[in-house]
């Protein structure tokens, strides 16, 4: 199989989404404005609109349910309603990570994404310019209400497809994404350092950010092009995407660590000053001595830690050879993903198969 330029591929599917996607919205708040609705309300909902279409949002899962359709059916040949039903789905989907992220940055505290301000920073300048008293609880519960407002937008974009199978997945897809965001949060996302196991981290990972990242959009597009369920390749492609998740989750928290904030957009010192639980911070726990796991207790969720002990930790990941050891695994799940993907290619979805694999080849090499 020929690799693919998939910045490229990317790039031309988003010339499609973009416009369509910035249409919606214009039209949702235009709507919200002209019905008489209170400015504080309009104000919302321009918020939202601002973090949908931040620059540098990649959209990749819409492109994945693009991608999932054309692996079983081509999209050159699908009616009018059936292209109009993969914006719809993916419209509905990047609507909903919209929503993710703006709970997920109250939980994590970051006042940046991509560079800009979060919701809630922007509240807080808000209304700490305008001399409220209680800024701070004020432009919490404004950013919940957006991550409301946004959630409820996307459900509505999804009950507008006529695919049941589609609208049912997508449902399921968000209990597990909560269920996984609950973990991070209170249950593996709180575990003692001392009994916390590498499979209960991947089971949170799936569930919060891979799964719904690749694997389910993937599947999304498979169930809108009429791919049923217990076929081979569906099969295939569960498997496949739940590896590539992983994958994309893991190589996520190595950026989110050793990249630059303005790389980024957002701090690269969140994860061990909120105390994540990731592959790397277990690892590196089980294979220090009693002395630096007791240093790395006291830095680990300590808001009040250093850029000195940040760095420190950062140093130990890489001289105790956690990091090479992660990289390697993330090699492993991409050759696996490709070899599983070279399994059901055929002549007729080699060139879908092959944009597959790039990208796979990409989330590997990605650094932001």
């Amino acid at each position: 199989m020929v690799e693919k330029d998939i910045k490229k591929e990317i790039s031309d599917f988003k010339k499609l989404f973009e416009p369509y996607f910035e249409e919606l919205l214009t039209e949702f708040t235009e709507v919200v404005k002209s019905d008489k609705k209170p400015e504080s309300f309009a104000i919302v909902v321009d918020q939202i609109k601002r973090l949908c279409m931040l620059p540098g949002a990649k959209r990749l899962r819409p492109f994945l349910i693009y991608l999932g359709y054309a692996l079983y059916s081509d999209v050159s040949t699908a009616t009018l309603e059936q292209r109009e039903s993969i914006m719809q789905t993916g419209a509905g989907l990047e609507i909903f990570h919209t929503s993710a992220l703006v709970y997920d940055d109250i939980i994590d505290k970051s006042d940046m994404r991509r560079g800009e301000p979060t919701i809630e920073a922007f509240y807080k300048a808000k209304f700490l310019s305008e001399g409220q008293g209680n800024y701070l609880h004020s432009a919490i519960s404004a950013t919940i209400l957006a991550g409301i407002m946004s959630h409820s937008l996307a459900d509505r974009q999804i009950n507008m497809v006529e695919n049941k199978n589609v609208r049912d997945f997508y449902y399921e897809m968000q209990y597990e994404l909560i269920g996984g965001q609950v973990d991070d949060t209170f249950g593996v996302g709180a575990s003692d350092l001392d009994t916390l196991e590498s499979d209960s981290i991947i089971d949170m990972m799936t569930a919060k950010s891979g799964n719904y990242s690749i694997q389910k959009p993937l599947l999304l597009g498979l169930l809108l092009a009429g791919c049923p369920p217990e076929s081979g390749i569906y099969k295939s492609v569960e498997v496949l995407g739940y590896k590539a998740g992983i994958l994309f989750q893991l190589v996520d928290d190595i950026i989110g660590l050793y990249e630059s904030a303005d790389a980024i957009g957002k701090s690269n010192t969140t994860d061990i000053l909120e105390g994540k639980r990731t592959l790397l911070i277990a690892r590196l726990y089980q294979v220090s001595d009693s002395k630096n796991r007791n240093r790395i207790k006291s830095i680990l969720g300590n808001t009040e830690a250093t850029l000195e002990e940040i760095s420190w930790i950062k140093d130990q990941i890489k001289s105790s050879g956690t990091l090479d050891y992660y990289k390697q695994y993330a090699r492993e799940l991409a050759e696996q993903c490709v070899a599983i993907v070279k399994e059901f290619g055929s002549s007729d979805n080699i060139d879908e198969c092959e944009v597959l694999i790039s990208l796979i080849n990409y989330l590997l090499i990605r650094t932001k």
